[in-house]
C-alpha cells in the first residue's frame, strides 16, 4: 500500500506493533494497511486500541464475509450450534486466557450437565479458541480480535453483568488463596501469576460495580504478586481504591480480617514510596483494628510495618523493639509468614547497625524459613543479606556465592529494585578483585534500575565506597564509558554480566 514509507526504527517499531495488536492475522492485516494511505504506521497503532471499526475496508469484488474483520468472524459463528455459540460468546469474559475449571465454573449453565470441555474444543478445532498448557493443564485463549468480536455479542445477549460477577467472585477465590503464603507457595504462586489480567479486569467490574468486599479480596490476594514483580504502583492503586469504598460502605464493609490484609500491603506500597507519614496511618489504624478483633498475624504484621517506618525516621531502638514483639507474637501464636518477616526484618536491621552476629543469626533463620515454604523471593532477599553482611566483613568468597545463587532466582522475578540490591553486592566483590571495567558495567545496570524503582533511596555504603575506587582507578572517561553500556543492559543481560563479574576467584587484598 505505501513501498514509500521510511524504514527507520520509529516506524518499523510502530509496524511491529500493529502487528502485534492484530494477533498476525493475515486478514486484519490486509484490512489495516489499506488505512495507510492516510494514516502512518504509529496513528493506525493509536486507533487500533478497538480493532474491529477499522477493518472495514476489503475489496469490493470479494465475498461479504472477507471485506471486514467483524464479518468473517460473525460468519464463523453463525455456523455453530447454539451451545457453542453461547459458550464463543460468554469467554470473552476473560482475559488473557482461562483455565477448564474457571471455564467450567463460570460458563456452566445453573443446575445442568456441564459440556464446556466439549464445546471448548469444538471451538478450538475452528480456530475460534486457542488451546494450550500450562503448568501441565488445559489452558485457553482468544485472539484479541476474535475476544473483541465475541465481547460485542456477549453484550448484546445481556448476559454480560451477571457473568462478569460470577468471574469476579471465581478469582476473587484464588486471590482468598493468594493471600495465604504456606509451604509450598512458589508453585501456587506459579499458578496465580498467570491469572493476573483476569485478576485486573475483575477489580474493574468491582469498582465500576461498588462491591467493595470483592475488590479488598482480590486486591490484598494478587497485590504480593504484582509487589514482587515489581508492578508496585498497581497494588496501591488498587488498594487504595477499595480501601476507599470500603470506608464508605457502611453495613456492606468487608470483614475486619479483609480490611486488615489490604491494609497491610497498602503500608508496605507506602513505604516503597517512601511517604511514612501513609505509612504509619496506615499500620497505626491496622494495628488498632488487628488488637481489636485478637487478630495475632495481623497485630504481628502492622508491628513490623512500624518497626520500618521507625527504622526509615532512624529510630533503630524503637524499629527493634517493634521487630522483636513481632517475633515474639508470631511465634506464639504459630503464625507462620509473620514470623518469616519479623525474623527478615531483625536481621536486616542487625546489619545495618553492623551487629553482624545478630544479623547472621536472623538471617539465617529467615532463609530457612523461606526455603521450608518454598518461597523465592523469600530466599533471594535473604542471600542478599546475607552476601551484604559478608562483604562488610571481608568475606567476598562467601558473598560470591551467596549472590550468585540469588541472581539465579531474579531471572524469574523482574522487581528493578531487588535486582539493583543484589547487582551492588556484586559490584562491591568485582571491585575487590580488581574487575574494574565489570564494576562500571553493573554500576550502570544499577543507576537504570535505582532510576525507576529507587530514585530517592540510599545506596548502600560499600557500594558507593568500591564505585568511587572504581572510577578514580579507571578514570573518570573510561568509567562513564562503560558505565553507559550497563545502562542498556536488560535485566538478563544485567544478570549475565553479574555472574561473569563473579567468576574471577582471586581477591587483591
Amino acid at each position: 500500500v505505501r513501498p514509500d514509507l521510511p524504514a527507520d526504527a520509529e516506524t518499523l517499531a510502530a509496524v511491529r506493533a500493529v502487528c502485534r495488536r492484530l494477533d498476525g492475522l493475515p486478514l486484519a492485516l490486509e484490512l489495516a494497511a489499506v488505512h495507510v494511505r492516510t494514516l502512518s504506521p504509529q496513528a493506525l497503532l493509536d486507533r487500533l486500541t478497538r480493532r474491529l471499526p477499522l477493518l472495514n475496508a476489503g475489496p469490493r469484488d470479494l465475498p461479504d464475509r472477507q471485506r471486514t474483520m467483524r464479518e468473517t468472524i460473525a460468519w464463523s459463528e453463525r455456523l455453530l450450534p447454539p451451545d457453542e455459540q453461547r459458550l464463543f460468546r460468554q469467554l470473552a469474559v476473560f482475559a488473557g486466557g482461562w483455565s477448564l475449571p474457571a471455564a467450567e465454573e463460570i460458563c456452566a449453565l445453573p443446575g445442568e450437565p456441564s459440556n464446556v470441555l466439549e464445546s471448548l474444543l469444538a471451538l478450538a478445532e475452528k480456530s475460534l479458541v486457542r488451546a494450550g498448557a500450562y503448568g501441565g493443564e488445559p489452558r485457553f485463549s482468544m485472539l484479541e480480535t476474535v475476544r473483541e468480536y465475541a465481547q460485542e455479542r456477549l453484550d448484546a445477549s445481556g448476559e454480560t453483568d451477571a457473568l462478569r460477577r460470577r468471574h469476579a467472585e471465581h478469582f476473587a477465590s484464588l486471590a482468598d488463596v493468594a493471600a495465604r503464603i504456606q509451604p509450598g507457595q512458589d508453585e501456587r504462586d506459579r499458578a496465580l501469576r498467570i491469572e493476573l489480567p483476569n485478576a485486573q479486569a475483575a477489580l474493574h467490574w468491582a469498582q465500576e460495580s461498588d462491591e467493595p468486599e470483592v475488590g479488598l479480596r482480590l486486591a490484598a490476594g494478587f497485590s504480593r504478586l504484582w509487589f514482587v514483580s515489581g508492578a508496585i504502583s498497581e497494588a496501591e492503586r488498587w488498594l487504595r481504591v477499595f480501601l476507599a469504598l470500603d470506608a464508605q460502605a457502611g453495613e456492606r464493609a468487608a470483614p475486619p480480617t479483609l480490611r486488615l490484609a489490604a491494609l497491610f500491603g497498602a503500608t508496605r506500597c507506602a513505604l516503597d514510596r517512601r511517604d511514612y507519614a501513609d505509612a504509619e496511618a496506615r499500620a497505626s489504624e491496622g494495628l488498632a483494628l488487628a488488637r481489636r478483633h485478637t487478630d495475632a498475624a495481623g497485630t504481628a504484621n502492622m508491628l513490623a510495618e512500624l518497626g520500618h517506618v521507625a527504622e526509615a525516621r532512624g529510630d533503630q531502638d524503637a524499629a527493634w523493639a517493634h521487630f522483636e514483639e513481632s517475633l515474639a507474637l508470631a511465634r506464639t501464636a504459630g503464625e507462620g509468614a509473620a514470623e518469616g518477616r519479623a525474623l527478615s526484618s531483625l536481621g536486616n536491621l542487625a546489619r545495618r547497625r553492623h551487629d553482624y552476629a545478630r544479623a547472621t543469626y536472623y538471617l539465617e533463620a529467615s532463609l530457612a524459613h523461606s526455603r521450608a515454604y518454598q518461597l523465592s523471593w523469600g530466599v533471594a532477599s535473604a542471600l542478599v543479606a546475607l552476601g551484604h553482611v559478608a562483604c562488610e566483613q571481608g568475606d567476598f568468597d562467601r558473598a560470591a556465592d551467596l549472590y550468585r545463587e540469588s541472581l539465579g532466582l531474579y531471572r524469574t522475578m523482574p522487581n528493578p529494585a531487588w535486582l539493583a540490591w543484589c547487582l551492588e553486592g556484586v559490584a562491591v566483590v568485582a571491585a575487590a578483585r580488581a574487575r574494574h571495567h565489570e564494576v562500571a558495567r553493573l554500576a550502570g545496570a544499577v543507576s537504570a534500575r535505582r532510576s525507576v524503582a529507587l530514585p530517592d533511596a540510599t545506596p548502600w555504603p560499600a557500594y558507593v565506597e568500591a564505585g568511587a575506587h572504581v572510577r578514580a582507578a579507571l578514570g573518570e572517561q573510561a568509567f562513564e564509558t562503560a558505565a553507559a553500556q550497563g545502562v542498556l543492559l536488560s535485566a538478563e543481560q544485567a544478570i549475565a554480566e553479574a555472574l561473569r563479574a563473579l567468576a574471577a576467584s582471586s581477591v587483591v587484598r
